[in-house]
């Protein structure tokens, strides 16, 4: 039977694996990344207007 020393130990080593797992399955790859200017301008053209979140809520909930 495991200590309550190794208990803690066992706990705090799954607990870290289990938030490594799941920053890299959630996490943003580009994070950090800047759009090129090509990139940026299409999507302004795009969206001229802003879309407010009660229109997203409205679509998406």
């Amino acid at each position: 039977m495991a200590t309550l020393l190794e208990e803690k130990k066992i706990n705090r080593l799954v607990k870290k694996a289990v938030l490594e797992t799941l920053q890299d399955l959630f996490g943003d790859p580009d994070f950090g990344l800047e759009l090129h200017y090509w990139a940026k301008k299409r999507l302004s053209k795009r969206y001229k207007k802003g879309i407010s979140l009660d229109t997203l809520r409205k679509k998406y909930l």
